[in-house]
């Protein structure tokens, strides 16, 4: 994104490098997750576990609802829905040793269907 101004007689740009890797803007990075509980307590243990990890990496929840509608497919868990600057920040929080520590605590709680993706 650039942004152009006016000072006095001086034009000036201002370019924000934020959004820009390579001169091409980047898209946001999303984790989605699909979770079926089985056990209610060894949840609120991987919660209490993943939220520092998520948090260390960006990741910024912007859905998670125990009562999603589902149109087709099976029948839903508890959905959530991560956005993360980008979709190689989303990898490197998944991929993390921390997050993989995690990830085992969660498998015995839940069954999950986890997606990353690129959003617009």
């Amino acid at each position: 994104m650039c942004y152009q101004g006016r000072v006095s007689k001086y034009n000036f740009f201002v370019l924000d490098l934020r959004k820009i890797e390579g001169g091409v803007d980047m898209a946001k990075g999303y984790m989605v997750a699909n979770l079926h509980v089985r056990d209610k307590e060894g949840f609120e243990k991987f919660r209490e576990m993943a939220k520092p990890v998520l948090e260390e990496y960006g990741g910024k929840v912007l859905v998670r609802t125990p009562s999603a509608e589902a149109r087709e497919g099976k029948k839903t868990g508890v959905v959530v829905v991560l956005e993360f600057e980008s979709m190689d920040q989303a990898r490197k929080c998944y991929e993390s040793e921390a997050y993989q520590a995690v990830k085992v605590v969660r498998d015995k709680a839940c069954d999950t269907d986890l997606f990353l993706a690129e959003g617009a």
